[in-house]
């Protein structure tokens, strides 16, 4: 832990040591006052998909943007894609590996980022594809460190970018995407404006945009998959961009998918002190007050609706509360059932190593907070369902 208190303090961060509660804290399952995703903020119910679509989302939307996460941009960049490395050989023959280098243009700043993929050599073309930003970014090699060979054996194609080279993760505004959509004289985002897990979500979203002008992927089956601080990310990008077909979150905790209102493991006071660039400036306004924000994440999860999402846990990642990711997916169910689709369909959570496969998909795993082969593993049989 000293090196990471070092590294903290190196980026002018806090380390905040976690506060673990004990096992039977951690599964009590309360009953809490959740906001209804159904109940228009005049007080009016949600009756069919069509309310949903057209208004109920978007005033969801907006209270996350204003209140959690801060306003991705909409404006446009000029965007160039140079592959700078192709090899139809990779991995003895299994794939062809290409490196990509994109280059993000506006207002006369302008950021680089290197997309690496890999697409399975005998299946058809275009791919369905996993993309994501794994928890690495200072060497580009260690992107291979996800199990490569063990999703394309399964037909999927793999892209991961560093997610660095769109924000690196520090309380400085002035090194990441940010500056591309600054006014004149400004430093920093504003305060209901994108901070870094945004600019993570962002840069997802750009990714995204790449796939439209490759044959080699499928463009319409494309999942987006991330793991802790990624993982929140990953489920920030699906609500934003509805491009992307699937969206995983693996142990993503506060701010993914667990429940605020459990104030278990990471809480909002613990992730603002800790990590005071990742969401918007407002958020802090709700430090030990979880129950006046107007939504929690549930709602967040309902946002990805009628598109399938799957939640994992792990039976040991109390951080992460786990039985709070697992009500967040139950409670995002009624809005699904609009679509006519089938949420998680259980009152309590399943055994370990027991996935629920349904539109929202769900399962809690043993050992600790990592995404595990076990994790690709359901994630591709729910790919298999779905996409």
């Amino acid at each position: 832990m000293n090196k990471l208190k070092r590294i903290l303090m190196n980026l002018g961060l806090k380390y905040m040591k976690p506060k673990i509660q004990d096992k039977k804290t951690q599964y009590v399952i309360k009953d809490y006052n959740l906001p209804n995703p159904l109940i228009f903020e005049n007080g009016e119910e949600v009756v069919d998909k069509n309310q949903w679509i057209e208004k109920r989302r978007a005033e969801i939307l907006h209270l996350f943007e204003e209140n959690v996460y801060g306003k991705i941009p909409t404006e446009e960049v000029e965007a160039k894609y140079n592959i700078i490395e192709e090899d139809k050989n990779d991995l003895d023959g299994l794939a062809t590996r290409k490196t990509v280098e994109i280059t993000l243009k506006r207002g006369g700043r302008q950021i680089k980022v290197k997309l690496l993929i890999n697409i399975p050599n005998n299946v058809k073309r275009p791919t369905p594809a996993f993309v994501g930003l794994p928890n690495w970014w200072s060497d580009f090699k260690k992107l291979r460190l996800w199990p490569f060979k063990h999703v394309l054996n399964r037909g999927y194609a793999l892209a991961t970018a560093r997610f660095g080279d769109f924000d690196p993760n520090n309380d400085n505004f002035s090194n990441g995407a940010h500056p591309l959509f600054y006014e004149e004289g400004q430093t920093r985002p504003l305060e209901n404006e994108w901070g870094t897990i945004g600019a993570w979500a962002w840069g997802l979203i750009q990714l995204m945009n790449y796939f439209e002008f490759d044959s080699d992927i499928d463009q319409k089956r494309i999942a987006v998959i991330g793991h802790s601080r990624m993982g929140k990310a990953a489920l920030w990008a699906g609500v934003n961009d509805e491009r992307f077909s699937m969206v995983i979150s693996n142990n993503s905790g506060c701010c993914g998918a667990a429940l605020f209102r459990r104030k278990i493991g990471e809480t909002i006071k613990r992730i603002n002190a800790g990590f005071p660039h990742w969401l918007c400036s407002n958020f802090k306004k709700f430090n030990r007050r979880e129950f006046d924000l107007p939504i929690d994440q549930h709602m967040l999860i309902a946002l990805i609706a009628p598109r399938p999402v799957y939640i994992g846990s792990a039976q040991d990642d109390i951080w992460a509360d786990p039985i709070g990711e697992f009500l967040s997916a139950k409670h995002a169910g009624p809005v699904y059932e609009l679509f006519g689709k089938t949420g998680l369909d259980v009152d309590i959570p399943p055994k370990i190593n027991e996935p629920i496969m349904n539109t929202i998909g769900y399962h809690i795993r043993q050992g600790g907070h990592k995404l595990s082969l076990y994790d690709w593993d359901r994630y591709m049989d729910f790919a298999d369902l779905y996409l």
